[in-house]
């Protein structure tokens, strides 16, 4: 014999829970919009530049300099086409940018230092437009990531005004065994999207530091010279975060370097206080 029970109520929520659910599901759907015309904007940029004219270049000038969040590489170069000379200032599709480490900053100067002849990729159509090297092929894979939000909230909202159906009054216990089967499998999907999301952020945030931490308890110590000592900060949409920027100097076998590695696990976060004690 199988067993049954009726059920007069509806699966559906509530008109409160619908709006609930509406919003939580727009909040990611605006989201991953938001990223994923911004990457393909992005992309776009970067993918233009590999159907530019090679031709070669001066560079004219090459400094480092130091901006309020950071390190910037700033440089110039020289090229010619059809007789016309024309000067830019792009490292790369979307600029140089700001290194937070001025290790990063002096290494571009070094492969780009004034006097050096280079190669560089003009636009035919507008020969004004010129950088030293071409957008990265795998930037398009990034639009991956916010698409995922984008699914997210698109079916959150689509299931909460589309899907969800009156329950019948007779419902079998096998049927109830299935939905509930269902909405595990559903929620289990929902975990391992976000387990992936932040195992991926861990993987490239964190655990390079992590391992460069281990690996420098076997480098040598040496004395070395602050230059500079100060607390970056750095505003965002909500708040203002800090971090520690100590630039020095050092020798090693008859040459100086110079570097603003304060530690390997850095960013920046709240509280000034802790900073400005370090500095």
């Amino acid at each position: 014999m199988i067993t049954i029970h009726t059920n007069p109520q509806k699966t559906t929520p509530s008109v409160f829970g619908k709006i609930w659910l509406t919003v939580f599901g727009l909040i990611f759907l605006g989201m991953g919009l938001l990223l994923t015309r911004f990457f393909v904007d992005l992309a776009i940029t970067h993918y233009s530049s590999r159907t530019w004219e090679e031709t070669p270049c001066t560079i004219t000038e090459s400094r480092v300099d130091t901006v309020n969040d950071g390190y910037a590489f700033s440089l110039a170069f020289q090229y010619e086409w059809k007789g016309k000379t024309y000067t830019s200032c792009v490292l790369k599709p979307g600029g140089a940018g700001i290194e937070k480490s001025v290790n990063k900053a002096d290494a571009w100067a070094a492969k780009y230092p004034a006097g050096a002849e280079a190669v560089c990729y003009f636009n035919p159509g507008n020969p004004t437009q010129a950088v030293l090297m071409r957008g990265s092929l795998f930037l398009g894979l990034i639009v991956l990531f916010p698409l995922i939000f984008v699914v997210i909230g698109g079916g959150i909202i689509a299931g909460t005004w589309f899907y969800i159906k009156k329950a019948p009054k007779t419902v079998f216990i096998s049927s109830q065994a299935k939905r509930r089967k269902t909405g595990k499998i559903v929620q289990t999907g929902f975990f391992l999207i976000f387990l992936f999301v932040g195992l991926g952020v861990g993987y490239f945030l964190i655990l390079p530091g992590i391992m460069k931490s281990f690996e420098a308890k076997n480098w040598m110590e040496t004395p070395c010279m602050v230059l500079e000592s100060r607390v970056q900060s750095h505003s965002g949409s909500d708040s203002t975060t800090y971090s520690v920027d100590i630039l020095y100097t050092y020798s090693y076998e008859g040459r100086n370097y110079r570097s603003s590695q304060y530690e390997f696990i850095g960013g920046s976060s709240s509280g000034y206080e802790g900073k400005a004690a370090v500095v």
